[in-house]
């Protein structure tokens, strides 16, 4: 970007069709279409929305939304594009897929896992269980012999094999660290910005058509949660099929084209948040149980952005904790997503907040992110 014009490459051969342009949360009117190639889309009409410094440039198109952080000196900036977002490949540990930032949600672009963390081969062999992949023992919130994070064992994002898990959320954080500079366990943000940019994906709706209801033959996919409708399905002999992802149900497809595998159902996964005390865990409820996300007010940042959405729509339900965290304590950690055997319980926002970043089970396992 130079001045008033953004220029915007189409690296694909299909031609794209930009609605409109916001400029720090502005909505510019523009209506271009780009070929393959470079296109310039002048900003004047924003002009008066830029400020010296960090800017935000969204781009939207009839089904993407492409993003990108500029810094303007008296309003002049040096040479720029906005394109489809990170180059992923070559990355530490398997495969990535990139996601657009999320403005709202505070996140700029970023890597993550395209499937949940596994072991490396070479890491089986310092594996509790290598035949279900149990980074633990399998001894339930806390004790036992704990996951290795001294390097002995290692992850990786591949297609095959079955999901690390009996991990800590602290263990988890670790994992995701020792893979290098800017390597982390994904934050919830993150994790609702990707949730929240597949759900504006028609094709991520069992039926193509956004907002439906599983009722209906549609719903946002879930996975692997136990039992079969539009958008689920049962991988029955658990937790031996944990490792197929090739049922569509658990793909979601973003934006930019990339796809992520298993964001709901197969395996709780943690993210790097916590709540630290039992008021905040307790999301306003007066008591420990599942609720649907309409019954949860002044927690936006936390589900869709749709706040009609509930368990009808495939998207998942939170638990609400009032009391300690299990096994102890005040900290509660936050997971998502649900579980093999979670119905429709689980979903892209299902997030649950009863245990402690020291707990564990065999139905617990996380991904990590890399940002740049």
């Amino acid at each position: 970007m130079i001045g008033n014009d953004l220029y915007f490459k189409n690296s694909g051969d299909a031609t794209i069709n930009i609605t409109s342009v916001k400029v720090n949360g502005i909505e510019c009117s523009i209506n271009k279409t780009v070929s393959k190639g470079i296109a310039s889309l002048n900003l004047s009409l924003c002009e008066g929305n830029i400020s010296s410094g960090k800017n935000e440039v969204v781009v939207y198109t009839e089904d993407k939304i492409y993003s990108k952080y500029f810094l303007f000196d008296s309003k002049i900036i040096g040479t720029g594009s906005v394109s489809a977002g990170l180059n992923c490949s070559g990355l530490l540990g398997g495969t990535w897929s990139s996601v657009p930032g999320n403005p709202t949600l505070g996140t700029n672009d970023f890597c993550v896992m395209k499937y949940e963390a596994k072991a490396t081969t070479a890491s089986e062999v310092n594996l509790n269980s290598s035949a279900n992949m149990y980074c633990g023992d399998g001894t339930d919130g806390g004790g036992g012999v704990r996951c290795p994070t001294d390097g002995s064992v290692n992850v990786t994002s591949k297609a095959a094999s079955k999901p690390l898990t009996q991990v800590y959320q602290t263990e988890a954080r670790q994992l995701c660290v020792n893979l290098g500079a800017n390597y982390n366990l994904i934050t919830d943000a993150e994790w609702v910005t990707i949730a929240r940019n597949a759900e504006n994906v028609s094709s991520n709706w069992a039926n193509n058509i956004k907002y439906s209801t599983v009722a209906s033959g549609g719903g946002l996919k879930r996975g692997n949660v136990g039992f079969v409708d539009s958008a689920s399905y049962n991988a029955v002999s658990d937790p031996a099929d944990r490792s197929l992802d090739t049922n569509s149900k658990a793909m979601f497809t973003l934006s930019n084209g990339e796809t992520i595998w298993d964001i709901s159902g197969n395996v709780w996964e943690w993210t790097d948040d916590v709540f630290n005390t039992n008021a905040e865990s307790s999301l306003g409820q007066g008591v420990s149980n599942w609720y649907e996300w309409t019954q949860i007010s002044g927690h936006d940042n936390l589900e869709s952005f749709n706040s009609s959405l509930d368990a009808n729509y495939g998207v998942g339900r939170v638990y609400a904790d009032v009391d300690a965290a299990l096994p102890s304590g005040t900290v509660h950690g936050f997971l998502r997503g649900g579980n093999w055997g979670g119905f429709d319980y689980a979903g892209a926002y299902a997030l649950s907040l009863l245990y402690a970043p020291s707990f564990s089970q065999n139905t617990y396992g996380f991904r990590c992110t890399y940002t740049p």
